[in-house]
């Protein structure tokens, strides 16, 4: 019994601190780490994919935008990218950004693509943030359609 008053005593205790918390601030420069896998639909081939990002977010009334370029590379290959994407969302909470993503991506063999997407984004620190992204990429020489889902950290300065 005196267990569960102590639990019962620290959810309280944990949703008290979460509920008085201040919103977040969206906006300014972050970097991050990710890390995730890549499917071309076209020839039906997978990787790892990872690399870093660097961007800027501005918000105003939960309204949050920004640009950011992605630097990657994919497992067991030397083929590299550069993306250069906007993103644009809503906050619906102080610590959640939900978002659409549209950009270009430049790989170093197989051309250019237009992508667009999908992400969320959660608030775990002061700092921090955990990130997961679904985009999916238009080649436009070869016709190929590739998802990629990613999952990343970054650091909000």
């Amino acid at each position: 019994m005196k267990i569960s008053n102590a639990l019962c005593g620290a959810a309280l205790a944990m949703s008290a601190s979460i509920a008085g918390a201040q919103a977040q601030d969206w906006s300014g420069a972050y970097a991050g780490l990710f890390a995730g896998s890549s499917l071309n639909v076209t020839t039906a081939t997978t990787s790892g994919v990872q690399g870093l990002r660097l961007g800027y977010g501005w918000e105003s009334d939960k309204i949050v935008y920004g640009g950011e370029i992605e630097l990657g590379g994919y497992s067991g290959s030397t083929d590299t990218y550069v993306q250069i994407s906007g993103r644009a969302g809503y906050v619906n909470s102080s610590d959640i950004f939900l978002y659409g993503i549209l950009g270009l991506n430049q790989h170093s063999t197989a051309g250019n693509a237009v992508l667009f997407g999908l992400g969320a984004e959660l608030m775990i620190g002061e700092d921090l943030s955990l990130r997961a992204d679904a985009v999916q990429m238009y080649r436009s020489g070869s016709g190929d359609r590739i998802n990629t889902l990613t999952v990343g950290l970054s650091w909000n300065f």
